[in-house]
């Protein structure tokens, strides 16, 4: 086994641990068959924007992969779960984890778009659940 999948099955293991739950994700194009369909090719564009290749039937994995090496980053193939996405930054203060201000992510067609959508309490829940992980 590799160190890079030795570590990645470590980091979910604690997630899983402090009951954070984590979709399946590989960063090797083999493996997707372990994460299965649909699944999401996540790779960073030239403006550091993230950009999500939706992969819904077998055919869909070549052409999107394609377009994923094309932009040149790190993919990130993760099982596609329907609902609503947050991201929350962390940072470490005072040897405490603090939760930054949460964003919704709601993927388009062409870009990532992050409204800010949160009650104030999901947004605490959220910060919460981020500075655990």
């Amino acid at each position: 086994m590799s160190p890079r999948r030795l570590v990645l099955l470590r980091l979910l293991s604690v997630l899983r641990r402090r009951g954070i739950p984590v979709a399946p994700f590989t960063a090797e194009y083999h493996a997707i068959a372990d994460i299965g369909l649909p699944a999401v090719a996540l790779c960073a564009t030239s403006e550091g924007a993230v950009q999500r290749i939706v992969m819904a039937r077998y055919s869909d994995v070549a052409p999107a992969l394609a377009r994923a090496r094309a932009l040149g980053s790190p993919v990130i193939i993760q099982r596609y779960i329907a609902g609503h996405e947050y991201a929350c930054g962390v940072i470490q203060y005072h040897g405490r984890f603090l939760g930054l201000l949460p964003v919704e992510v709601i993927p388009r067609r062409h870009h990532e778009s992050v409204p800010w959508h949160l009650s104030e309490e999901a947004a605490y829940s959220v910060q919460q659940i981020a500075a655990r992980a």
